[in-house]
Order: C-alpha cells, then structure tokens, then sequence
C-alpha cells in the first residue's frame, strides 16, 4: 500500500513549557502506524470484520508542526494525559491523550503488568479506529514515538466537557426527566452500535460521556475495553472498571461466567440514576462493602415518574440475566419514540 501522507505530525510535547516542540521535518514521532486489527468495512454495526493491517493515515490532522498550538490541559491520569491543541489556520481543536512509559513507571507493579498496560493501549487504540458513529467520540489519528515512549491519541474536542460530575456522598444539580432521558437516548444509541461493533466497554460512567459543542452526548475512554467475536462470547475474564460501576456479579468468587453486555449496561443504569438524582445511589461505606453486602439491596430511587422507576428498578436488576438488554430498554414506554 503505497503511502500519500506527509512525515511531519503533531508537534511533540516538551516536558516543561506544555508550548508545541518544533521538530525538523521528518524527525517527528512514526508517520505511518501499522496495526492489526478488525476492520469494519463500511464502519457501522453488524458489518463482517475481517482481519488486515490498518495504515492510519495522516492527512487528516497533521501536516506541519507549525500548524498547532498547545492551548491547555484538559485532564490526567495514571499514566496519560489529555491536552487540547488548536490548529492555527482553520482554528479545529483537537484533544489529544498522551501515555507516556515514564508515567507508567512511577506506579509500583511487576514489569510484565507494565508491558500488559503498553499492550492494552495498542488495543484502545484498535477499537476506536474502528468505531464510528455520532454518539462515540471519534479517533482521529494515532502516533507512536519509540524513541520518547509515548503514544498520542488524537481525538475530537467535546467542548461541553463530562456530562455531570459526579462524586459518591456528593450532590450536584440533576437533570429534568427530559433533559436526562435526550441524554439517556444518546448513550443507549452509542453503546447498541459499540455493541454490534462486537465490543464491551467496562466503564460505562459520568466522567466518560461527554458532551459535544451541540450538546450531544458522546461515549469515551476505551482503556478498559475488549473485543469479542462470537454473539454470546463476550465473556469477562478480568475484573475491569471503576468499581463504584461495577455490577455484583464481576466480583463473585463462584466462577460463574460474566457476560459483558450486562455489565455495560449497569453502568448505563448507574448514569441514569445520576442524572436523574444528581448523587451517586450508594454511600462510601455501601461501596465499601458493596460486594459482600449489596447484592440482595436494590437501588433506591426518589420520587420520579412510575415509568422512569420502573426502567431505572430494570436496568439495575442485580441478576444480569433478567437486567434489561439494549432492546428492552429501546421498547420502554418512558423512552417511547425516541428511537
């Protein structure tokens, strides 16, 4: 596959300034990243994946390095970080994820667990290529500097930011049922086509939806994230997520399997409860011994409409097998032609 896209790309990041580091052309980090992956063929859901080296080109974003300007920090994590640069022309904003290895190794772990987390970023990376749809915020490109360890994720900016932020044994301004149940619509939609994508989320929560500059909500953060291929293969084999999200039966010591659209779609109920009430459902302590004591306690809701109890009581069914699915909630009257 002959290559079309220029060497330059995004400017690095110095270590002191957070200002654009200027390299000469062709120095920057890989031009073209090789990666294999399953590729959507038409990029939509149900589409058969077939396995091919991806090219992720580049002329999409990246031509000079002159061209972009750092603007400010937008978050941080373990071992990543988020900053928002703007292209000095056209004025595009663009939010870029940086993991860097130096990051990686301030956090004490064995190093074959060091070289798992490198590898799952490759995969984050593998399935936000291959998703695209209005309701999943979109990856725009990927960079890798060897040389620097970092790799870069390219994303589109969601100016509105998280879509609440919420903290357990905190309260914050909630959403009307009908602001809550646009916002609701968006993510159902999201997580149908990541699911027809053939993948699970694992963090389905606030600080990962995230509202564009039309106020649409947008599915982010696929760190967590995992493939599968079979339609009730989607088995989890790790616990995954934050754990304020996470439904009882990942932390069962049984050995009963774990399906994952179950799981996400906990996390989907936990949301909705947030919107709705502006305070996570449980107390500190309740996380706290959430999976020796909180399987047979059912979430407690306010008064809300009959409807809205009833799909909030569904979806957060503590028995994965009679939770709501996807085209449950889709039927529900208090979602009634929304879809």
């Amino acid at each position: 596959m002959g290559s079309c896209f220029p060497k330059a790309q995004l400017p690095l990041q110095t270590e002191t300034s957070g200002d654009l580091d200027v390299q000469p052309e062709g120095e920057g980090p890989t031009s073209i990243v090789q990666l294999n992956v399953d590729h959507h063929e038409n990029g939509g859901p149900n589409c058969p994946m077939e396995r091919e080296d991806l090219f992720i080109p580049r002329c999409n974003f990246a031509k000079k390095y002159n061209d972009y300007e750092y603007v400010r920090e937008l978050g941080n994590g373990k071992i990543s970080t988020v900053k928002l640069y703007r292209h000095s022309v056209d004025g595009q904003e663009y939010a870029v994820k940086i993991y860097s290895k130096e990051m990686l190794k301030k956090y004490p772990m064995f190093p074959n667990k060091r070289k798992a987390i490198w590898d799952d970023i490759a995969l984050e990376c593998k399935i936000m290529m291959g998703l695209k749809h209005k309701n999943v915020v979109g990856l725009i490109d990927y960079m890798k500097n060897e040389s620097k360890d970092k790799i870069y994720l390219v994303m589109e900016y969601m100016a509105g930011g998280p879509i609440m932020n919420i903290q357990v044994g905190k309260t914050v301004e909630c959403f009307t049922e009908d602001k809550a149940r646009k916002y609701f619509c968006d993510i159902v939609k999201g997580l149908e086509y990541i699911h027809n994508s053939k993948i699970i989320h694992l963090d389905i929560k606030p600080s990962n939806i995230l509202l564009s500059h039309d106020d649409v909500a947008k599915i982010t953060d696929f760190s967590e994230s995992f493939q599968f291929y079979g339609e009730n293969d989607d088995i989890i084999l790790k616990s995954a997520g934050t754990p304020a999200f996470t439904p009882p039966e990942l932390r069962r010591d049984d050995g009963t399997p774990c399906h994952g659209r179950p799981v996400d779609i906990w996390g989907l109920g936990l949301c909705l409860c947030c919107f709705v009430t502006g305070k996570f459902p449980y107390t500190a302590h309740q996380i706290q011994n959430f999976y020796n004591k909180y399987q047979n306690a059912p979430v407690k809701l306010p008064k809300l409409s009959n409807d809205l109890q009833d799909l909030l009581r569904n979806i957060s069914n503590i028995d994965p097998n009679l939770r709501y699915t996807i085209q449950d909630i889709k039927n529900h009257p208090w979602v009634s032609g929304q879809f």
